[in-house]
């Protein structure tokens, strides 16, 4: 099945964005299959869209970011393939105090054209853990800020029992 949220076209005619608080985003519990997952795409309106204190499970993509920059707060992004997917250019959404946990990846970043702060300060930092491949994957030539996150481990991430972090 392929089922996904699309928030916003291509082109710039059809804008939109997405606000949700306290949803869970999930599949049929008799589903043996990930959805799609919630797409924001360049054309979001990235200062209207925010997903806050919600549920990501069992897609694909849990939440991508396509050349849009949401809100990400207070979110549980579990058992997806991958929980967030940031790629193409622009994107720079603000991710701050997500459980990111039992994801195949947690964080995937690919082609972005800058910087990108996953936390950054220790009142909005991210909890990585039990991801099995990656905590963060980054695979562009950019940056990534992931400072004051917790990594499975007091002594951080790519140790001993800390998340692994790549990129």
């Amino acid at each position: 099945e392929n089922i996904q949220l699309q928030i916003a076209e291509d082109n710039g005619n059809y804008r939109g964005a997405l606000q949700a608080d306290g949803v869970t985003f999930t599949r049929d519990s008799e589903a043996d299959f990930y959805w799609t997952g919630i797409h924001f795409r360049d054309a979001a309106d990235d200062s209207e869209s925010y997903l806050n204190n919600c549920i990501i499970e069992y897609a694909n993509e849990g939440v991508r970011a396509r050349s849009s920059s949401p809100l990400l707060s207070n979110n549980n992004f579990s058992f997806n393939n991958i929980g967030i997917y940031i790629s193409n250019g622009g994107a720079l959404p603000e991710l701050s105090s997500n459980r990111i946990h039992s994801n195949n990846t947690g964080i995937l970043l690919t082609d972005i054209s800058a910087g990108v702060v996953v936390g950054g300060d220790p009142f909005n930092s991210n909890i990585f853990e039990s991801n099995n491949d990656y905590a963060v994957n980054n695979t562009s030539d950019f940056e990534v800020d992931a400072t004051h996150n917790f990594w499975n481990s007091p002594d951080g991430p790519n140790t001993e029992n800390g998340e692994i972090v790549q990129g």
